[in-house]
């Protein structure tokens, strides 16, 4: 009987949505590291608990998967889906100290994340969107990813490549290391100490006055002090 109440239940909220979409909230075991590709988009939420929401659009729900292994909470969805397909995910996170997108996957939050250190790695035309406040960050871009960040870190350790942009300029950092190269671009902001490397027409634009500054260029790399607006 218990049963047949959640089928019914469940088919009543499926019947309840619209053509096409597909809605589920799932809770999680614990994990501090995310793994998403394949075009998902990804809202990060503080919670109590971890829990995961998918909808989906225009696809068969068990085309988009998701798993925990090594505290890693990977999502995934079919590659060569229908091109009006979507997946929206919601996350609800206790703890989170690495991003990965990849197959122009998207990663964002409306609240501000506070951790100690955190690494973000963006790659493969993904767009990735976060305020941060932490003491070290570790961020590497390429393929065409953008990573934009508002917030601020003591350490920040940056590497563009392959066209990718870091947008940082409302991302305060202290101590910066940073590295251009093969067409990428580093935007950030810096007060004490800066070690700058452009190289393969990499660009990196720094605004502020840092106290030490290592510079070095080759191969049509640029530095550049620039001013934020």
């Amino acid at each position: 009987m218990k049963n047949i109440s959640r089928y019914s239940i469940s088919l009543i909220l499926l019947l309840a949505l619209p053509a096409g979409l597909f809605s589920q909230k799932t809770t999680l075991e614990k994990f501090n590291k995310l793994d998403v590709s394949n075009g998902i988009d990804v809202q990060l939420i503080m919670a109590r608990e971890n829990a995961i929401e998918i909808d989906i659009k225009n696809l068969e729900p068990d085309k988009v998967t998701h798993e925990i292994s090594d505290m890693t909470l990977k999502v995934r969805a079919t590659k060569g889906r229908n091109k009006e397909a979507e997946v929206l995910v919601k996350l609800y996170y206790t703890s989170l100290n690495s991003i990965t997108t990849s197959g122009r996957a998207s990663v964002w939050s409306e609240e501000e994340l506070y951790v100690e250190t955190i690494h973000l790695n963006i790659g493969n035309g993904g767009e990735t969107r976060l305020r941060i406040n932490s003491d070290s960050l570790f961020a590497s871009v390429a393929e065409g990813a953008i990573l934009f960040l508002k917030g601020q870190t003591s350490y920040l350790n940056v590497k563009a490549g392959t066209g990718a942009t870091f947008s940082g300029y409302d991302f305060q950092s202290e101590q910066a290391i940073v590295l251009a190269s093969s067409g990428g671009k580093a935007k950030i902001a810096v007060s004490k100490s800066l070690d700058a490397t452009a190289n393969s027409k990499g660009f990196i634009g720094y605004i502020g006055d840092p106290e030490k500054l290592n510079q070095s260029t080759s191969l049509g790399g640029e530095i550049v002090k620039t001013y934020h607006e």
